[in-house]
C-alpha cells in the first residue's frame, strides 16, 4: 500500500510551546516528540472516573498543538438551531449550559470574526470521527481503537482518532472522509471533515425527549496514529491524489453556495430529520423497499435545501442510496 504524504510543503507553521515548526512533514521526528512533550504538559489527563473529563480538557488532548492563528470552531444551542461557531485555543475555559448541545470541529481553522467554519478556512485535521458506532454501524466492524469513545445518544457512539501529525493536505482530508464512507464505518456526512462537527463529552443531546446526557464510554490520550496507521487499521481503500485524477466534467465542477456539511447538517436537525438520516443510511423501509421512491424522496429533501444540480448530485453520491446505475449510460 503507499505510503501517504500527510502534508504538502509549504503549510501552516505549527506552534509547539514557544516555537514555531515548518514542514512537520520533512520533520517528523523532531515534530513527534515535541507534540507528545507538549501533550505531556498540557493534555494527559490523571482521569479518576471518566464523567470528570472536562470540555477544555478534552480539545487540549485531542490538540496538543495548533497552527499560528488557528482556532477550533466550537459550537452551542438547546433547540439545534444556533450553528454558528466560536473560537477556542489553548488556556480558554470551554463551558456548556446545562441541558444544551455541545459542538467541536475535527479540524482548526483561521480565526475570524464572525468565525468561519469554511473549507477556505481550514488549516489543519487534527482527529478523525467515525460516528453512529451501534445501530447503525456495527462495533464489530471496527477493529481499531479509538483514542476517545463519546456516547451521544443510548447505545450510540462517536470514536474519535487523534492524528499523531495533524493533517493540513485539504484534499486528503476529503480522500480519507470519502474513504470511510465508502467502508461503511460512518453515516454518509463523514465526508466533510474538514468542517465536520462532533459532540463534546459534557454536553446534552436535546434530539430526545427526554434529552440525553452525552458522555465518555472511553478515554486512551497516549492512542494517536498516522494517516497510514489509520488506513491500514480502518481497511480503507484511498482514492489516488488530485493530481493524479482525471479532470472531472464541468457539471460536476461547479462551486457549491454552502457546504456539502452544513446541506446535511441541516436536513438531519429539521424536523423530517431522521427521514433523511435513514435515506442517507440507504433505508428503503419506509419506502416499500422501493429504490425509485426512495432516491426521489432524498432528492425531494436536498432539492428543498440547496438549488444547485451538481450539489444534490454529490451529496446524493455519498448516500446508501447510491448504486453502479447512475453511473450507467443509456441510449
Amino acid at each position: 500500500m503507499t505510503t501517504q504524504k500527510e502534508n504538502p510543503a509549504g503549510g501552516p507553521g505549527f506552534k509547539v510551546g514557544a516555537e514555531v515548526i515548518q514542514n512537520p512533514q520533512e520533520n517528523h521526528e523532531a515534530f513527534s516528540q515535541k507534540c507528545q512533550d507538549n501533550f505531556e504538559e498540557v493534555g494527559r489527563l490523571v482521569l479518576d472516573g471518566l464523567a470528570k473529563v472536562s470540555n477544555r480538557e478534552f480539545l487540549e488532548t485531542m490538540v496538543p498543538v495548533l497552527p499560528e492563528g488557528a482556532c477550533i470552531p466550537v459550537a452551542s444551542n438547546n433547540d439545534l438551531s444556533n450553528w454558528t461557531p466560536k473560537s477556542w485555543a489553548h488556556g480558554q475555559e470551554l463551558v456548556i449550559r446545562e441541558g444544551w448541545n455541545g459542538y467541536c470541529c475535527l479540524a482548526s481553522h483561521k480565526r475570524g470574526n464572525p468565525q468561519p467554519r469554511t473549507k477556505e478556512s481550514f488549516l489543519a485535521l487534527h482527529w478523525v470521527m467515525l460516528d453512529d458506532i451501534g445501530p447503525k454501524v456495527p462495533r464489530n466492524q471496527i477493529r481499531l481503537a479509538p483514542t476517545c469513545e463519546i456516547e451521544t445518544s443510548s447505545g450510540n457512539s462517536q470514536f474519535l482518532y487523534r492524528l499523531k501529525i495533524p493533517v493540513t493536505d485539504l484534499d486528503l482530508v476529503d480522500r480519507i472522509g470519502r474513504a470511510i464512507t465508502r467502508a461503511k464505518l460512518s453515516d454518509p456526512g463523514a465526508g466533510g471533515l474538514a468542517t465536520r462537527y462532533g459532540r463534546l463529552p459534557q454536553c446534552s443531546n436535546t434530539k430526545y425527549d427526554p434529552q440525553f446526557e452525552c458522555r465518555p464510554r472511553s478515554f486512551n490520550p497516549e492512542l494517536s496514529y498516522t494517516v497510514q496507521e489509520l488506513v491500514d487499521g480502518l481497511g480503507l481503500e484511498l482514492d489516488p491524489p488530485q493530481d493524479e485524477r482525471k479532470p472531472e466534467p464541468k457539471a460536476q465542477q461547479a462551486r457549491p453556495s454552502q457546504d456539502d456539511q452544513l446541506i446535511i447538517e441541516k436536513a438531519s436537525c429539521a424536523a423530517n430529520g431522521a427521514k433523511f438520516d435513514a435515506l442517507m443510511r440507504g433505508d428503503l423501509s419506509e419506502h416499500g423497499d422501493d429504490h425509485s421512491a426512495a432516491d426521489a424522496a432524498l432528492c425531494a429533501i436536498l432539492a428543498y435545501r440547496t438549488r444547485i444540480p451538481e450539489q444534490i448530485d454529490r451529496i446524493f453520491r455519498t448516500s446508501g442510496l447510491m448504486r453502479d446505475k447512475w453511473d450507467e449510460r443509456h441510449g
